[in-house]
């Protein structure tokens, strides 16, 4: 399974790549950053990297025209790799990151602990997000359904604080 992501150093003018299947958010806390991918064919493929300094990926020749089939992993921490569950964003609260991920039941906010996730809140609802926006780093615009009920909206994060708008 195939996507890279990018990083661009601007002082320097150097360009570095790693492996990012379909990258859904790029969290940034301190200087480390935290790339959720989500790949939703088949039964759904899940992973959270960690990128402490994008100096250290591979150099990248920044050349989009061609098709580079290689995909390089120097530099990347992998958290956590999952199926089949969805995780549809990750966000920032306190320098910590967190998940939030749906399964057959429920729809929860969870933290990683040893390469797995571990529920911290299950909301009362079961929903899937749909669209992802983030806003100036800190805040979130989603689009949501609920799974059950047919009613749809848009959820506002901001930081730990949750905002369900319902369309009518």
């Amino acid at each position: 399974i195939g996507g890279r992501i990018f990083f661009h150093n601007k002082e320097t003018n150097k360009k570095y790549e790693a492996k990012s299947t379909c990258a859904i958010i790029v969290n940034k806390i301190n200087k480390e950053y935290y790339v959720t991918n989500y790949l939703g064919h088949f039964i759904g493929l899940a992973n959270i990297n960690k990128i402490s300094d994008p100096t250290e990926l591979e150099n990248s020749k920044w050349d989009l025209d061609k098709i580079d089939v290689r995909l390089y992993s120097k530099g990347v921490e992998n958290l956590l790799d999952t199926v089949p569950l969805y995780i549809p964003t990750s966000f920032v609260v306190n320098d910590e990151l967190m998940h939030i991920y749906s399964d057959k039941d429920s729809t929860y906010i969870a933290i990683i602990e040893k390469g797995i996730l571990k529920p911290i809140y299950t909301f009362e609802f079961q929903f899937q997000l749909l669209f992802n926006q983030q806003i100036g780093g800190k805040k979130q615009l989603l689009t949501f359904k609920e799974r059950k009920g047919n009613k749809e909206g848009i959820l506002l994060i901001d930081s730990n604080v949750f905002t369900f708008h319902y369309l009518k």
